[in-house]
């Protein structure tokens, strides 16, 4: 096995994006404007390292994980926690991940720790380190669409890629059903400046630091993201406030449009959440295949269910937390989307 040492200076980034390239399969190109974007968070500050990575003789790179900062606030109290995520150590160097999961470990003495793409492997590491699972990162909410996509993905899902000719066959039934949202009000305007969606924080419940800097950083320049946010109102149900959305894909092939809640803020009641979810729909039922939603509070999972949206399990919590001084508050602690990767 290799040596290696852990270093938190920071790399080089076409190296780093060749390293994730080299573990992942996705191209450096399509990596590096994502480290480079990382770079410009707003949350970060000189002593927290953008990088954890172990180095081997030669200066290559063996194994990484990023730090990512993440300002939060609960009844104007803030506390920076810190996200580990690209968590990828070479087979050959045994120990690495370990060594820098430990590395990271150590930061707990300043700040809560978290992870919300956590593996197999890595949950091992979070549990045996003490962690204690994120609320609401063992499932999702679903609502299609358009069904072709959907029922095709859910027949390889359940029978295998072999299946793949047959279920795209079987899918196209799924054109004689499509959502109208007829559940659908209030009215979704499109923001054009980060600053236009700066509000005065209202929740109680832990948020993101939404000032401008933020909301730019997280929506307006994320690469590969293709954010929107809206200024969402609806007079009947007491609604006047912002949500954002990304755009993906997901499936097999990557065939299914999805559309995330990514953030939801100001005064958008629960009982206003079906119609929003909606006016969501409506909006994008042209482009889009797919609804997702993870980590909303209960009232808003409650009205989600209400709504039509299907619950996904997964196979374990895929969020996980270290927080030995209590700074996020009490077992079990909502991460907001927004201070994710899930959406």
């Amino acid at each position: 096995m290799a040596p290696f040492s852990i270093d938190v200076a920071p790399p080089d980034l076409h190296a780093l994006a060749r390293f994730f390239s080299s573990q992942t399969g996705e191209s450096a190109e399509s990596i590096q404007p994502r480290l480079e974007w990382q770079t410009r968070n707003p949350s970060r500050s000189p002593d927290i390292p953008g990088v954890i990575w172990a180095r081997l003789p030669s200066g290559d790179i063996g194994g990484a994980m990023l730090c990512i900062p993440h300002r939060l606030e609960r009844r104007s109290v803030r506390l920076t926690a810190l996200m580990s995520s690209g968590f990828y150590v070479d087979p050959s160097i045994r120990g690495g991940g370990l060594q820098i999961f430990l590395t990271y470990r150590a930061f707990t003495a300043r700040y809560a720790l978290y992870a919300t793409t956590a593996n197999a492997l890595s949950e091992r590491l979070w549990r045996s380190a003490g962690g204690k699972p994120l609320a609401r990162t063992e499932y999702e909410w679903l609502y299609p669409i358009a069904w072709p996509p959907v029922i095709e993905e859910t027949l390889v899902h359940r029978a295998g890629k072999g299946v793949a000719a047959l279920a795209r066959v079987a899918a196209l039934a799924g054109h004689l059903r499509r959502e109208g949202f007829n559940r659908a009000s209030g009215e979704l305007t499109p923001v054009d400046r980060p600053e236009d969606a700066v509000i005065a924080a209202t929740s109680s419940d832990l948020q993101p630091v939404r000032d401008a800097a933020f909301i730019r950083w997280r929506f307006f320049e994320a690469p590969q993201a293709d954010a929107v946010v809206y200024r969402y109102r609806d007079g009947a149900a007491g609604g006047d406030g912002f949500v954002a959305v990304t755009r993906s894909r997901r499936g097999y092939r990557h065939q299914l449009r999805t559309i995330a809640l990514a953030d939801m803020w100001g005064a958008i009641p629960a009982a206003a959440f079906p119609g929003l979810l909606g006016a969501i729909g409506r909006r994008h039922r042209a482009s889009a295949d797919l609804i997702a939603i993870r980590c909303v509070p209960d009232a808003y999972e409650r009205e989600a269910a209400s709504a039509g949206f299907r619950r996904r399990a997964f196979a374990y919590p895929i969020g996980w937390y270290l927080d030995p001084r209590g700074a996020l508050g009490r077992d079990p602690v909502l991460m907001p989307p927004a201070a994710t990767e899930l959406v």
